[in-house]
C-alpha cells in the first residue's frame, strides 16, 4: 500500500495518531526520557496561554510538523510539559511567528499541538 492510498483508507484522525505514534517512536528513542512536572503542581487552567518562567533553563521545541493536518509535535525534554488546552507561543529566533495548543496524545516528553495562527517549522522554540 502507498501513501496514496493510506489517504484514502485511513481518516485524518487515523492518519494523525500514525504520525504521532511514529514520531514518539523515533524521537523517545533519540532524547532519552523527559521531565515532566512533580506530583503535586498545579496545573495550569485549560485554556491558560504559558509564558516562560525566568527559572527556566531549557526550551521545548518543534520536533515535528505536519502541515497537511495542521499540528506540529513539540520536545518538552528540556522543561516541564504544560496541561492539555494552554496555548504556547513559537518562536524563530527573537521573532514570534505562530501560536499551537497542545492537544491529545501526549506522551512524555512529547506532545501533539495544533497550529492555531501563524507557523512552526522544525526548531523553532516553544515558549
Amino acid at each position: 500500500m502507498n501513501i496514496r492510498e493510506d489517504r484514502r483508507f485511513f481518516s485524518p484522525e487515523v492518519r494523525r495518531a500514525m504520525v504521532m505514534s511514529l514520531a514518539t517512536a523515533l524521537l523517545s528513542g533519540c532524547l532519552g526520557s523527559g521531565a515532566t512536572a512533580p506530583a503535586g503542581t498545579p496545573a495550569a487552567p485549560v485554556g491558560a496561554h504559558l509564558e516562560p518562567s525566568s527559572s527556566e533553563t531549557g526550551v521545548a521545541r518543534v520536533a515535528s510538523v505536519n502541515s497537511e493536518l495542521g499540528f506540529v509535535v513539540v520536545d518538552f525534554s528540556a522543561q516541564t510539559m504544560p496541561p492539555v488546552g494552554t496555548r504556547v507561543n513559537v518562536y524563530r529566533g527573537d521573532k514570534r511567528v505562530g501560536t499551537v495548543r497542545i492537544t491529545e496524545p501526549v506522551h512524555a516528553p512529547l506532545a501533539t499541538a495544533d497550529v492555531v495562527d501563524g507557523e512552526a517549522r522544525v526548531g523553532d522554540e516553544a515558549r
